[in-house]
């Protein structure tokens, strides 16, 4: 009952602000951009010493509404110079005021979300963070972000599954304890907990933020020892495309005698991306295929030991080996009339062949084949459709509305199907206090609610026939303030709760932190977060087998 309050009250003061903002007075209109004409999304429009202020939409658009008189006009944001002006109002005139920004020549700062929820210098988080530029990618030729992650110090990927500082244990396959996102929105698998690193569009990369710390305030379960936020990119005033077409070969093993096939095993792919800005619209589009024999050697035939040598991209006849195609698309509108109010909707769609293998052939000439019986081969079919909707309102208001559907259908072999069905879904009403007088003051408040329907083969330890059900609900609340200019502080609180086949339980978690500019490019950090992390579907309910080696439902395996 508590969370349905929030969520009315929620909408009730979106539709107000709704309402109270389109009604027109006098004041200032127009758009903020960069020195390239480029907008600038979220910079603070303010007034009077912040007696009056918005803040810019999407698409670098304002509107502040002001009495008749004379007022002093400030625009900011980190890593701009201030832009300032004195201005008259008359009255019931809406005076046109487009202002350009400069980079602050004097720093070279990085703008990250993840911390907070909302745009922060680097240098002024209170917890240690990473930023990967999509340039680093594009230059490397990555095809999957685990390739790129281990360039963030402390980042570790372990059989597909991410580990920041070895902070919070492992567990193969079956519930990662790193939260990853895709603009904010949780992209873990919602029945074993894990990423599909091939999925993630590298095609449209605006930048990685790797957060190195609890983040279970923010982020929930997963967000144990850290969060991986993958943001994409929005077309500038420019249509835009870009194609990409690749080739390459692995080196041979350095023992001879753990090669048993011919010739190099090889990698052929290609991806695009195409963004322009249709009137109010946004769009992008983008694909990728991948062709990828994998550095593992191919399948020997179990009767004459035969092995194929041929190189096929559309197949997927090795161990370790991928055939994939992706799409994915974009779309975003900025209505003209209702300042600040976008929507949005985003989908990707992927489908791929794959075969993999856990335990070695042997120890010294089937080092790179596969134990009879632990290879699976896997017909994957993932699907996200994510709709949303953002409104930037009067006096540094900011209301959010963000949704996910994410469908997997993992075809395996051997009898080890899965299937589910994540319905994700959280609304975030953020207020920076600067126009009401409190300087430098974000707060940050959310609901969240998701639903799992989960069914397969490996899943029969929680019924017998393998359909389990998930929920979990939760709301935090999160302060960010700056004291005077070097001491920036952090406090949140969250509740979790969790219900898996009728099994409920609940957990308060607290998060607190501060950081120090000792000088120019010289910080403190101190953070304490707590994490709660309740097991997967996986986790708990997983019966099956490789080759001779059995794995047992949590309940049995604790006997």
């Amino acid at each position: 009952m508590k969370l349905l309050s929030l969520r009315h009250f929620a909408i009730i003061v979106f539709f107000f602000s709704l309402r109270f903002s389109a009604i027109s007075q006098s004041g200032i209109f127009g758009f903020v951009k960069d020195v390239n004409s480029q907008p600038i999304d979220f910079a603070q429009v303010i007034a009077d010493e912040g007696k009056y202020g918005v803040y810019t939409g999407e698409d670098g658009s304002y509107r502040l509404e002001l009495p008749p008189g004379k007022h002093s006009i400030i625009a900011r944001l980190v890593g701009y110079n201030d832009f300032k002006l004195e201005i008259e109002c008359a009255a019931n005139e809406m005076k046109e005021l487009n202002i350009t920004l400069e980079t602050d020549a004097r720093e070279l700062a990085y703008v990250v979300i993840s911390a907070g929820k909302f745009e922060q210098d680097i240098g002024e988080v209170t917890m240690s963070m990473d930023i990967i530029q999509p340039k680093i990618v594009q230059n490397k030729n990555t095809t999957s972000i685990d390739e790129i992650l281990q360039q963030s110090s402390g980042v570790s990927i372990v059989d597909n599954e991410p580990q920041i500082r070895s902070g919070s244990g492992y567990s193969f396959g079956a519930g990662s304890r790193v939260q990853v996102l895709v603009d904010d929105l949780p992209m873990l698998s919602g029945d074993a907990g894990k990423p599909s690193w091939d999925f993630l569009p590298v095609e449209n990369l605006s930048q990685i933020e790797v957060i190195k710390g609890a983040s279970s305030v923010l982020y929930g379960s997963s967000a144990l020892s850290g969060v991986i936020n993958m943001r994409t990119a929005f077309p500038g005033d420019k249509p835009e495309t870009q194609v990409t077409v690749f080739h390459g070969m692995f080196s041979n093993p350095s023992a001879d005698s753990a090669k048993y096939w011919a010739g190099n095993l090889m990698r052929t792919g290609a991806n695009f991306i195409h963004k322009r800005k249709i009137g109010n619209l946004d769009f992008v589009l983008g694909g990728y295929f991948l062709g990828d024999d994998g550095h593992l050697g191919p399948v020997r035939d179990t009767v004459t030991g035969a092995i194929d040598n041929s190189y096929n991209p559309f197949t997927s006849d090795r161990y370790g080996s991928d055939t994939r195609g992706r799409m994915n698309m974009n779309l975003r509108y900025r209505f003209k009339k209702i300042n600040g109010l976008s929507v949005g909707l985003n989908t990707n769609v992927s489908m791929s062949n794959s075969m993999n293998t856990l335990i070695w052939e042997n120890s010294t000439t089937g080092l790179y084949g596969a134990y009879d019986g632990s290879a699976t081969r896997t017909k994957q079919l993932l699907s996200t459709l994510d709709p949303y909707i953002t409104y930037y309102g009067k006096k540094g208001a900011k209301h959010s509305l963000r949704s996910r559907w994410q469908s997997l259908d993992n075809n395996n072999d051997n009898n080890q199907g899965n299937y589910s069905d994540v319905v994700y879904s959280e609304y975030q009403y953020q207020q920076d206090w600067e126009s009401w007088g409190i300087p430098k003051m974000t707060t940050t408040i959310g609901v969240v609610n998701q639903t799992t329907t989960s069914k397969g083969e490996l899943y029969t330890g929680g019924n017998e026939n393998g359909v389990n059900h998930s929920l979990n609900q939760a709301a935090f609340f999160q302060v960010d303030k700056k004291v005077k200019a070097r001491l920036n502080l952090s406090a949140g609180v969250r509740w979790e709760q969790f219900v898996i086949n009728g099994v409920k339980e609940s957990k308060p978690v607290f998060r607190a932190g501060a950081n120090f500019k000792v000088h120019k490019a010289t910080y403190f950090r101190a953070s304490y977060g707590q994490g709660y992390r309740f097991p997967t579907i996986a986790e708990k309910f997983i019966v099956t087998s490789l080759g001779s080696i059995n794995i047992y439902e949590r309940s049995k395996s604790e006997i």
